[in-house]
């Protein structure tokens, strides 16, 4: 795993994935309270050769209207 964010993440690997194929990312996570397990369906969105391996980047499904809602939000609160 390389880059993790709100709306997706991109990681190596050996395996082959298309573009536009659905995922599902499962995550163990060590946090100050414990272990938490972070689980998402997504879709594969950009395929790219990295240091030999695949490089994969996943939009987390929902994350568009996630993103927007917060900005609604964020909108809301500067009025």
């Amino acid at each position: 795993m390389r880059d993790v964010s709100a709306s997706g993440i991109f990681f190596e690997t050996d395996a082959a994935y298309a573009v536009g194929s659905p995922i599902e990312v499962r995550l163990d996570l060590d946090t100050p309270w414990g272990k938490v397990m972070f689980r998402s369906g997504g879709r594969i969105v950009r395929i790219e050769p990295h240091d030999g391996r695949i490089g994969v980047a996943v939009e987390f499904a929902g994350s568009d209207e996630k993103a927007e809602r917060a900005a609604r939000a964020t909108r809301r609160t500067r009025r």
